[in-house]
């Protein structure tokens, strides 16, 4: 393992922390023959809590949006919320939402 990092066929200049090297390439964590991008994982053993932090991901938006109060802008209130649509490459709403 410590051979393929610090090759150079692989990599210009191996012995230096260059961390932007691993921008400009194309990588698919399943299915590959890249051991170049072994730190990162790949193929079975992948990152074992992946799943887990995928739900846990869920579970904490969906926690968000529970503990905060929700209301419209006053405009809103009384003249309700403009729900018309406009369409483009995808359906989105003619009058976004605010945050407030």
């Amino acid at each position: 393992l410590w051979a393929i990092h610090h090759s150079a066929e692989v990599w210009t200049d191996p012995s230096k922390f260059i961390p932007e090297r691993f921008l400009c390439k194309e990588f698919h964590f399943q299915g590959t023959d890249d051991f170049e991008f072994m730190p990162f994982s790949a193929g079975r053993r992948i990152c074992l809590r992946l799943p887990l932090a995928t739900r846990m991901l869920h579970a904490l938006l969906g926690s968000l949006l529970h503990h905060f109060e929700w209301t419209l802008p006053q405009d809103a209130m009384e003249n309700g919320q403009d729900m018309s649509e406009k369409l483009g490459l995808t359906m989105s709403m003619a009058t976004p939402l605010q945050a407030i």
